[in-house]
């Protein structure tokens, strides 16, 4: 017989892993084959669910971690520190990375690009956007936050000083005139940069990522692959604009990623620890009251930048320092001096949103509790560039990697990665090959039991337990039932109690509209048909208006906690406490025959050497079953869990886009008091019928989920009493021994050859 027992590589490399797992997915198919061909009866999805596993094996998953943070917190600096090469565009004046950047490992040695480009289309609806910017503007000679001059900005930067000149005297379109380059980015949609060395791969990116050149109005995202070896297991880094891009299509590109990104690292200056912009962003922004429904608030990482820009004198005097001391005993007292601020910004957020949702105490205490975890990173990028040989003929100020907190970053992105990337991916394929395995071997041990079994055992005997197994086989079947059921009342119970939250949320939530019409009557006439003109929202350089989250949020900061309380608490505990009983059950019914069997040495015996074996691996697959519900049901709940927020958004923008329609459109004396009294009204009746969405679309998704997860856990349920019914039948058949095994083997040691023959492996 071939040997199926191949041994892993002592350096397993993800190719070699890969390599090694294809090899015994196909060793499984065969041995499945040899055991079809002796006559024995293997499950028909065993090939199937190999084919699917042997595909899934060349996957490179990717784990985004979004780098978010103000206009100038280093996140390009930082990218290039934890890269070890010098990759993106930085600038010490300004801001010079404007579009989306997406940094992954290639295997293939090369650098490469894809510069994605908005269509034509999008660009021209801007443009027109842009242009009546401009003509509200110079009708009464008023320029809100810099309207006029974050128009000018773009059409100076894609059509050149010549022609934008021409445009702005005459705001006729004819004057603008696409540059070639323009218009074969236009043409293209996507353009594909590629070279060997770093240094020139560079220069040729920041044409594309620097606010110096022409694209940065209409580059959407670049995605670039390399080399970059701390990148292998499948991190990708996303650095993203400044919290406010004027740029509606990356800004909403932004939005995607951080509702999808495994992780968020909120990218500072430690100079002023979080500043106003990020402060603000984490609250009004909804960013920690969205990590903290979804679930996600452990994705959150701090990252404090520029650890080395000190002022000696000055902190030896602030951090109490003995006055030789070197530079980077400053830099170390600084950094634990700005770790003890965040730490207490974060209570001051944890505070607000629980405020701002009318929170318990209790509850406001568990999210002020997740917030702490949160890892704060203070780092200087610049200095471990230099100690790295990055940056050459600079004067160190930091000569150990290790005092520039880099290494330490890099560390965590790799455990953090472990957990999601390839490492992770291919030891999940390997647990579903041994599962794969497990079935097969208790097909062979379900055979060798049941002709030992009619060998040793008298007919008496085989009565006498055939009626203890059914017993054991009616407690099994009780408990699980009983479990299944105390499983749909407690997602019932929890479903009631979130209803029933999110009714009285609904009214207090109400309330809070009024006030947004004070806010809106104290801006300028100017900002507010803008932000009207683009269904709700407009961005700066400098901020961001949004009127349908501002209508939205006072709802989702209300029910944000019972969300929490629904998917974070109750259903997960009810998914848990299930499991646990179920696998309680399994074990005790194993435990229930196996006494039943030793009232008879010959059947003791029979189960001592065989019997257990099938016991064994039915265990096994019991347990593969019972993970794979939690991970269905966790996937479930997650997905569930981050609907709300975006179906809210839904609802208001549909609610709204007439009011906004007719208040861009009204002109003359008054404006802004009209253009607020017909958003407002519309935002009080919207509030009203946003509750009905809201209670509607929960109760849909409810039933569904509800629905969903009984018919898995029923389903679990079956898999485990046929599981138990399998072993039963091993140990009590009383067919004669000729005729159990139709052209198969002649023997029982064809069969323990047969099992023998298992492919059985270790992942390193």
């Amino acid at each position: 017989m071939t040997d199926l027992n191949p041994q892993p590589p002592d350096d397993l490399t993800p190719e070699k892993a890969q390599q090694f797992l294809t090899d015994y997915a196909q060793d499984l198919k065969r041995y499945a084959n040899d055991l079809r061909t002796n006559g024995l009866d293997v499950p028909v999805s065993i090939e199937s669910t190999v084919d699917a596993l042997i595909q899934r094996i060349p996957q490179r998953p990717e784990v985004m971690v979004a780098l978010l943070g103000g206009t100038g917190a280093g996140k390009s600096t930082l990218v290039n520190a934890l890269l070890e090469c010098r990759l993106l565009p930085v600038s010490s004046m300004k801001a010079c990375t404007s579009a989306i950047t997406e940094v992954a490992f290639s295997p293939t040695g090369f650098f490469e690009a894809d510069i994605e480009f908005i269509d034509r289309s999008d660009w021209h609806n801007e443009l027109a956007l842009l242009e009546q910017d401009l003509f509200d503007a110079r009708e009464r000679q008023s320029d809100s936050i810099g309207i006029s001059k974050a128009a000018e900005d773009k059409i100076r930067a894609v059509y050149g000083e010549l022609a934008a000149n021409r445009y702005l005297v005459s705001l006729d379109r004819e004057d603008l005139i696409e540059p070639e380059e323009i218009r074969d980015a236009f043409d293209r949609g996507v353009h594909v940069i590629e070279a060997e060395e770093d240094s020139y791969f560079r220069d040729m990116l920041a044409k594309y990522l620097s606010s110096d050149y022409s694209f940065w109005p209409i580059v959407k995202r670049v995605r670039v692959q390399g080399p970059f070896e701390k990148l292998e297991d499948g991190a990708v880094l996303v650095d993203l604009p400044g919290l406010n891009d004027p740029n509606q299509a990356r800004e909403e590109a932004t939005k995607d990623y951080l509702r999808s990104a495994r992780f968020v690292w909120v990218v500072f200056n430690m100079k002023r620890a979080l500043t106003r912009d990020v402060f603000d962003f984490l609250r009004d922004g909804d960013l920690l009251r969205r990590l903290y429904m979804d679930g996600r608030t452990g994705s959150l990482h701090l990252v404090g930048t520029a650890a080395d820009d000190i002022d000696a004198d000055a902190d030896i005097e602030q951090f109490d320092l003995a006055p030789d001391s070197e530079d980077r005993d400053i830099v170390h007292a600084r950094s634990s001096a700005v770790r003890q601020v965040v730490r207490e910004q974060l209570d001051e957020l944890a505070e607000l949103i629980g405020r701002d949702a009318g929170a318990e105490s209790s509850e406001v205490g568990e999210l002020r509790t997740q917030l702490s975890a949160a890892p704060i990173h203070c780092v200087s990028a610049r200095e471990y560039q230099k100690c790295v040989g990055i940056m050459q003929k600079r004067k160190h100020m930091l000569r150990v990697p290790a005092d520039t907190g880099i290494p330490q970053l890099q560390e965590a992105s790799r455990t953090l990665v472990s957990d999601h990337g390839q490492e992770a991916h291919l030891n999940q394929i390997y647990q579903e090959l041994q599962s794969v395995a497990d079935e097969l071997s208790r097909v062979v041990q379900t055979r060798i039991t049941r002709i030992q079994a009619q060998a040793l055992a008298t007919k008496q005997q085989l009565s006498e337990v055939t009626a203890a197994a059914g017993q054991a086989t009616s407690f099994l079947e009780e408990r699980t039932n009983r479990s299944t059921d105390r499983f749909d009342e407690s997602i019932a119970t929890a479903a009631n109690v979130l209803t029933e939250r999110l009714q009285r949320a609904g009214s207090d939530a109400a309330l809070d509209i009024r006030d947004l019409e004070q806010i809106w009557r104290g801006m300028n006439w100017a900002t507010v048909r803008a932000t009207a003109r683009r269904g709700g929202t407009w961005s700066s350089r400098d901020r961001t208006i949004d009127f349908n989250r501002q209508i939205s949020k006072p709802l989702l900061d209300r029910i944000s906690f019972a969300w929490v309380e629904f998917f974070g608490h109750r259903a997960t505990t009810a998914v848990e406490t299930l499991t646990h009983e179920l696998g309680d059950a399994s074990t005790d019914f194993v435990d229930v025959f196996a006494r039943a069997c030793r009232q008879f040495p010959e059947l003791d015996q029979v189960f001592a050497e065989s019997g257990k074996a099938t016991m064994v691996a039915s265990q096994n697959l019991v347990s593969d079953r019972l993970t794979a519900l939690e991970r269905q049901v966790a996937s479930r709940l997650e997905s569930d869990r981050r609907q709300i927020d975006e179906r809210v958004k839904e609802f208001v923008e549909t609610r709204m886009s007439r009011a906004f329609a007719a208040a861009a459109a009204d002109r003359g004396q008054g404006t802004l008091n009209r253009m607020v009294n017909i958003i407002i009204e519309a935002a009080i009746i919207a509030a009203d019928q946003l509750l009905d969405d809201v209670t509607e679309l929960v109760a849909g998704m409810l039933d569904s989920l509800t629905s969903d997860l009984s018919l898995q856990v029923a389903e679990v349920g079956r898999g485990i009493r046929a599981e138990a019914e399998t072993l039963t039948s091993t140990v009590t058949t009383v067919a004669e021994a000729s005729n159990l095994i139709e052209h198969s083997v002649d023997d029982l040691d064809d069969l323990t050859a047969l099992l023998a023959g298992l492919p059985t492996v270790e992942m390193a």
